[in-house]
């Protein structure tokens, strides 16, 4: 299998009057990826249920304000690490 990976440069958008970020992956992830996604964000200071998943997009509201660089840095650890717990390297 291939890793999956950001296809398009992350953006913002206003959600519910928050600021959302989001995410284009290569392909739809299954449970087993979305899970293992999730128990990476544990380990860092993100709320694991708020990225939201929906076909091929990540939607993430963090907890507290930070810079789309450092978002966009910890999500390609997570995928990274997904990527490889689930044999897509």
């Amino acid at each position: 299998m291939t890793p999956i990976t950001r296809v398009v440069t992350p953006y913002m958008v206003m959600r519910g009057g928050r600021p959302v970020a989001v995410f284009r992956l290569s392909e739809i992830p299954d449970k087993t990826w979305i899970m293992t996604f999730r128990e990476r964000a544990i380990l860092s200071h993100f709320d694991p249920f708020s990225f939201k998943f929906s076909g091929e997009e990540i939607a993430i509201t963090p907890l507290s304000p930070m810079e789309l660089s450092d978002l966009k840095a910890a999500v390609d650890r997570f995928m990274r690490g997904a990527n490889i717990d689930t044999g897509r390297t």
